[in-house]
């Protein structure tokens, strides 16, 4: 990624993200770009989603999985409500999607109980 300014490219963007792959090499590349370029290169907003990232997650499949969550619910959740969520769902997409869609329809999102919320039912 270059930005152009007055006729002049600069690699501070490049340079950015191959600090963040290098900060966190677990995390796949593709993810770590969507993040980066998702946060318009914002290197400490995507260092937080990423370090949120590495201790919510052990595989690509799952680095996928919470990015989506956060994208669909990161607006109206706080991290630690979706990642304690997703915990709680035994790391299962749809289980966690579904109960953090059920929250967000049944209640103010500002207004939740973290001791009653956190349960996927079986």
């Amino acid at each position: 990624v270059q930005t152009k300014k007055k006729g002049v490219f600069y690699s501070q963007p490049i340079i950015m993200f191959a600090q963040l792959q290098k900060t966190f090499p677990e995390i796949n590349e593709e993810i770590i770009l969507k993040i980066f370029e998702g946060f318009q290169e914002n290197v400490e907003e995507a260092n937080s989603i990423l370090t949120w990232l590495t201790e919510n997650t052990t595989n690509v499949k799952q680095q996928q999985q919470l990015v989506q969550l956060y994208k669909n619910f990161g607006l109206q959740l706080e991290k630690t409500v979706i990642s304690q969520t997703w915990n709680n769902c035994n790391q299962i997409y749809g289980d966690t999607m579904a109960k953090l869609r059920e929250m967000c329809a049944t209640s103010d999102p500002n207004e939740l109980n973290v001791n009653e919320i956190y349960t996927c039912k079986k």
